[in-house]
């Protein structure tokens, strides 16, 4: 019994020295990651000033993800799935050299045309998303829109003609030429009357003088207000 007292006689001293150490530690990871926490805040603040993050929202990001997500990874993997028994690397890299630099030519132009248009709602759109349910506040004609009414749409298309290129697939490209005559009818069905009540003459003159589909060559020159 004696010996036993004594043991713990003799840790104590160790057991305090352990949790002094353990209590210094946690105190250190705390403040740093106050700090880090600080700094983070510090950089998000300073990048939003910028219009750099101001993508990285729920409502936009669910917006990618149901539509370009779904448009140009889901359906296509889907088509892969059903119209393929074997999906394999041979397969999906096209033979030809020609057949490849044409699909990464695509892909190039359509990325960069929805990156771009993307930014644009992000800087100028004034809130809202891409998604019909929750459209920008803002009628916006700059960029790509002094040329063409839907670059966006038009950058999916290029990426899915990308796709059908690369992963030789004429399913996905009629895919593609599906999704086209989807939204030409919403386009002049819905989209197009919904946008003349919101933004009335000027998006008028808009429509009037800037095509749906085919970009114009010279720049559409926005009424002066």
């Amino acid at each position: 019994m004696s010996r036993g007292m004594n043991t713990k006689l003799r840790a104590w001293p160790l057991r305090i020295s352990l949790e002094k150490d353990q209590a210094m530690i946690f105190s250190f990871l705390v403040v740093q990651t106050d700090v880090k926490l600080k700094l983070i805040q510090s950089l998000y603040a300073h990048k939003q000033r910028l219009g750099v993050v101001k993508i990285m929202n729920f409502p936009f990001i669910k917006a990618i993800i149901l539509l370009p997500g779904n448009v140009l990874v889901f359906i296509p993997l889907t088509i892969l799935w059903l119209s393929r028994d074997d999906v394999s690397l041979v397969r999906i890299i096209p033979s030809s050299m020609l057949a490849l630099a044409f699909g990464l030519l695509f892909l190039a132009v359509g990325l960069f045309l929805v990156i771009w248009t993307m930014r644009i709602f992000i800087k100028q759109g004034g809130g809202g998303t891409p998604a019909p349910w929750d459209p920008i506040k803002n009628f916006v004609v700059e960029g790509p829109y002094l040329y063409v009414r839907n670059p966006m749409i038009i950058g999916v298309i290029l990426l899915l003609i990308s796709e059908s290129i690369i992963l030789q697939s004429w399913e996905i490209f009629s895919w593609m030429i599906v999704f086209v005559i989807i939204n030409s009818a919403y386009f002049v069905l819905f989209e197009e009357p919904n946008l003349e009540r919101r933004f009335g003459e000027e998006y008028l003159s808009y429509k009037l003088n800037v095509p749906r589909w085919l970009p114009r060559i010279s720049a559409y020159q926005k009424a002066q207000t």
